[in-house]
């Protein structure tokens, strides 16, 4: 199954891309997995996230643009930028995208998206986020290659994100070609936080946290720190948005309600003593205190 979160840290990304409000504008180039080590069943997976995907953005020549590349043995252009306008459309290419089999050649297509699918006479704009999302499973056998062209992609201002699908992704890659988000890099102080840059104005948001005993400290780390990311995109208030957050193990425990912080700094200093707290319950595995955790198979 595709990693959701992943998913939802690329809608967090596209937020920051902007310089005000919420971003209207991004050209947008899907990369997808065809080689046989995804097989059928998860290429069309892919082909449903890129669907699902394509119906939670703005769609036309002067907002967002979508397109689609495959690879395996070869890199096969689906269909450029500025070739469909309407959701629609793009949807209708979609589906019409086949299964090809092969090797997996990733590097040939970040190649392609930075030299070919971005060009203007494909649709690619200036001074408009560019971004790829590279969907796959399977480890490319030329890891150093695709490093640097994963590099000269962010060196032209391409801006990569990668979703891994099935049981086999290679994560170490996956993190090479990935571009490191700067909302991974959270003030020390939380009173002095940047402007919410999130496009949920008004909501009330509960996040629901697996804390099983079996969880250790490596995941207890990624749920803190994307907790906190999420938190510092949002206007949190009164009037605005409220956060609650909930762990469960053997029973549930309301760690705190939605109306009781009022502002993101009182948001990351209770995010701060839990998990300081449940750290410390971590490497008991008789505890059955509540510990952060992000279960990496769903």
């Amino acid at each position: 199954m595709i990693n959701i979160i992943l998913a939802l840290a690329v809608a967090i990304g596209y937020a920051r891309a902007q310089s005000q409000g919420c971003m209207t504008k991004a050209d947008i180039t899907f990369l997808l997995d065809s080689s046989d080590t995804v097989g059928k069943d998860n290429f069309q997976k892919q082909l449903g996230f890129v669907k699902d995907f394509t119906n939670n953005m703005d769609i036309g020549s002067n907002k967002s643009q979508i397109s689609a590349v495959t690879f395996s043995s070869g890199v096969y252009n689906q269909f450029y930028l500025n070739q469909y306008a309407t959701k629609a459309d793009i949807n209708t290419a979609v589906d019409g995208i086949q299964f090809k089999g092969g090797r997996t050649h990733t590097a040939d297509a970040i190649k392609f998206a930075t030299d070919t699918s971005f060009n203007p006479l494909h649709g690619g704009r200036t001074q408009v986020p560019h971004v790829a999302i590279l969907i796959t499973n399977g480890a490319s056998g030329s890891r150093d290659v695709v490093k640097l062209e994963a590099q000269r992609a962010r060196d032209n201002g391409v801006t990569l994100y990668t979703i891994g699908v099935g049981g086999s992704a290679d994560m170490d890659e996956l993190r090479d070609i990935a571009s490191d988000p700067d909302s991974r890099q959270l003030p020390n102080d939380p009173t002095r936080l940047p402007a919410p840059t999130g496009c949920l104005h008004k909501a009330d948001l509960v996040f629901l946290v697996d804390s099983s005993s079996s969880v250790g400290n490596t995941n207890f780390q990624k749920v803190e720190h994307f907790l906190k990311d999420v938190v510092t995109k949002l206007d949190v208030g009164p009037d605005r948005v409220h956060v609650g957050l909930m762990t469960y193990s053997s029973y549930p425990s309301l760690d705190f309600p939605l109306d009781m912080y009022q502002s993101r700094a009182e948001r990351q200093d209770s995010l701060k003593i839990v998990t300081a707290d449940q750290k410390k319950a971590c490497s008991s595995p008789s505890s059955v205190s509540t510990v952060y955790a992000l279960d990496e198979g769903t």
